[in-house]
């Protein structure tokens, strides 16, 4: 069955007319990032639209390529990444950024390694030390920044290869950045604003400041809590309801530092980071309610299909 899962519907195959297909946007590359499993989800959603309803660079190649849209899986989790299938999944090897540590739980309890690391002053190890999971961030925040943090210099290294690839062969220098996450995971809530500034400090770098666009697509937490498995979990909810609470008063106070006068800065070990910018150039909220107080029905996906729907934004 593996050899014709490019065929499957449900794994982002089938056959779909060539002429059904749209043109890709020329006027910009693209690089669309997920954090987390929500994010990643979203972004899979993404790629697999791509696959379906955009025109390859290669048209009469069985095996289609998208040099100028590139994706990047961030989490802390692999198994969703290598759960997927066909021909539109994530490629493990080439689009996921892996910031799992097998050695979480030893690393956290050297607590004057991390008191005495500049990058870390903002960690309470007291508070996380008997939340740990032996899952990924574990649903802890604290827990998803930290393994991001350490690894933030090879993060930003594969944010500009990958803008480097995007870019290669188009006529100018203009790049769409799309940022997905959820707020309500240990993950994505506890990383999505560095991966942000990451991503400024990357192009910042390579002198494209000026001509990117950095968009952020946030899942609030009633996307998750939407599942039904999710919703029959009271501690689960109340710690995405939490976390998500959490990321969305950082995030309103970074969308308007200048006003604040006030400033983010951190320390990455190898590079650090001090602005007054907001992490995103624009930020969209997305939730799984509706305007009366209801559920969307089937609400994850749903969501997640918005992701999906940006491939309009690249197409011509």
């Amino acid at each position: 069955m593996p050899k014709y899962d490019s065929l499957l519907l449900n794994c982002g195959g089938g056959i779909i007319n060539r002429s059904q297909k749209s043109k890709q946007y020329r006027g910009a590359a693209a690089l669309a990032i997920g954090i987390g499993g929500t994010g990643v989800a979203a972004l899979a959603e993404l790629k697999q639209k791509v696959y379906q309803q955009l025109e390859p660079d290669n048209p009469d190649s069985p095996v289609p390529e998208y040099q100028h849209i590139q994706f990047l899986a961030i989490d802390s989790d692999p198994t969703d990444i290598a759960m997927m299938r066909g021909m539109a999944r994530l490629d493990k090897g080439r689009e996921f950024f892996s910031i799992n540590n097998l050695n979480l739980a030893a690393a956290l309890r050297a607590k004057n390694l991390i008191e005495g690391n500049a990058s870390l002053n903002w960690m309470d190890i007291d508070h996380i030390g008997g939340l740990l999971s032996t899952q990924g961030a574990g649903g802890v925040r604290q827990v998803g920044r930290y393994l991001l943090i350490s690894r933030a210099s090879n993060l930003i290294s594969t944010i500009q290869a990958k803008c480097t690839q995007a870019l290669k062969g188009m006529d100018g220098p203009n790049l769409d950045v799309y940022i997905f996450a959820g707020l309500s995971g240990g993950t994505g809530s506890g990383c999505f604003l560095d991966t942000c500034y990451i991503v400024q400090k990357a192009l910042e770098d390579m002198g494209m400041a000026q001509f990117a666009n950095v968009m952020g697509f946030f899942f609030l937490p009633d996307v998750i809590t939407s599942k039904p498995q999710a919703a029959s979990q009271p501690a689960a909810v109340k710690y995405y309801s939490s976390n998500g609470y959490a990321a969305m008063k950082e995030l309103d106070y970074l969308m308007s530092l200048k006003d604040a006068d006030d400033w983010f800065r951190q320390d990455y070990g190898t590079f650090k980071i001090e602005t007054q910018e907001p992490p995103v150039n624009m930020c969209y909220l997305i939730s799984a309610t509706k305007s009366d107080g209801s559920l969307v029905p089937n609400g994850f996906q749903y969501c997640i299909n918005f992701g999906g729907g940006l491939r309009y934004g690249l197409s011509g």
